[in-house]
């Protein structure tokens, strides 16, 4: 069961990037990828909050300071980084006589950086960012405004993440009936006993759910096993507050998940299937997996000519959506059986037939037959081969 990511806020600082880049005359357009090593020291900043103040920091005048950064707070990176400052800067050179990368960022993206005496943007390469990512951006210590000023060391560190931390998916990893085993996914580690805090499984009656978590195969995935008799739907709910192992995320609000997201399923098809001799197969589609020992419980099948009931075995072995019968039809042609199954049959994710189902087959046509093979139209140095059956 697949979920979508809450949607980034409004860049309301987008407003601003375009009203102050209209009035700047450019002063350096090129395309590079900007390299991921480290450019200043110190911790970084916290993607949820604005930069923290430096501890005997001298008067505002003595710092040149980020007035606004796109993504802004709790905003996801998106297509570009955008850097607005208090005053007119200068790019230090290198030995070689070349501008340095005003930014550095980890791990490296592609992309092409434009800037403006007060705005530096990075326009990032499409495809280049890796899923799940946070990166590091670290301003140039190198930096000086014109009038010789340094950019104030609290706002010279960023963290800027591509996703929403919270739980992404649950799905169902094993089933029984006398037990569920759900996956629970997280875009970052958690951990067990924090998670565990955090999590309530109720019914729809609002009834509390016994379950088991623990850690599967990867760091941020769980495995949650729920009693087979449980009353059906449940809602699993991760609690606002979770952090990541980290501590540098925490889920802004609680994140919940229907189980199963349907209660019945359905009959999607009924049809003849290959013969041998006198034994004749019969394919039952449904719209969820139903193991063949259920089936078996929960299906009678007719002979309408006799007016009895016919034998029958299942050929499948596992759960399926698709099952084929073996049926022995003393004359094919003349065949008309109905299949009947109860609305009780059991699916996949604790579903159930949604009603009683009924179908009928009658005269299995002939074996389709390749019955020619010849010879069609020869053109532009192509020749067909066409093939005659016994049916359409």
């Amino acid at each position: 069961m697949k979920l979508a990511q809450t949607p980034p806020k409004s860049r309301k600082a987008l407003v601003v990037t375009a009203a102050f880049v209209a009035a700047c005359v450019p002063i350096l357009v090129f395309s590079l990828a900007i390299a991921g090593r480290v450019l200043a020291q110190g911790d970084p900043a916290s993607p949820s909050a604005p930069p923290p103040a430096v501890s005997g920091a001298g008067p505002e005048s003595q710092w040149v300071n980020v007035v606004a950064v796109v993504p802004g707070t709790g905003e996801l990176l998106g297509d570009e980084i955008v850097f607005f400052f208090s005053e007119d800067m200068v790019i230090p050179t290198g030995p070689d006589g070349e501008r340095e990368a005003p930014f550095g960022i980890t791990p490296p993206l592609e992309g092409s950086l434009r800037t403006w005496p007060r705005v530096f943007r990075f326009r990032v390469a499409q495809g280049s960012m890796q899923a799940h990512q946070i990166y590091a951006v670290e301003l140039n210590p190198g930096l000086r405004s014109v009038s010789g000023k340094v950019v104030n060391p609290a706002q010279r560190s960023y963290r800027f993440p591509n996703f929403t931390f919270e739980p992404e998916r649950v799905w169902t990893i094993e089933e029984s009936p006398d037990r569920s085993i759900l996956g629970l996914l997280f875009a970052l580690p958690v951990d067990l006993d924090a998670l565990e805090a955090h999590l309530t499984v109720r019914t729809h009656t609002g009834e509390s759910v016994p379950f088991e978590l623990e850690r599967a195969a990867a760091d941020t995935m769980f495995r949650l096993a729920l009693a087979g008799s449980t009353d059906w739907p449940v809602t699993i709910t991760v609690a606002a507050g979770l952090r990541d192992r980290a501590g540098e995320f925490a889920l802004i609000d609680d994140r919940a998940f229907v189980y199963p997201t349907k209660k019945t399923f359905d009959v999607d098809y009924l049809a003849w299937g290959a013969q041998n001799g006198n034994v004749q197969e019969i394919v039952i589609g449904f719209s969820q997996a139903v193991r063949p020992d259920d089936l078996r419980r929960h299906l009678r099948v007719t002979n309408n000519v006799a007016g009895t009931a016919m034998p029958y075995d299942v050929a499948t072995a596992e759960p399926m959506k698709v099952h084929r019968l073996r049926v022995t039809l003393e004359d094919p042609s003349a065949a008309d059986l109905t299949l009947r199954i109860s609305r009780q049959l059991p699916g996949a994710e604790r579903t159930v037939l949604a009603v009683d189902y009924s179908g009928t087959l009658r005269k299995v046509p002939p074996p389709l037959r390749v019955e020619r093979v010849y010879w069609g139209d020869f053109a532009a140095r192509e020749q067909q081969v066409r093939l005659g059956f016994s049916r359409a």
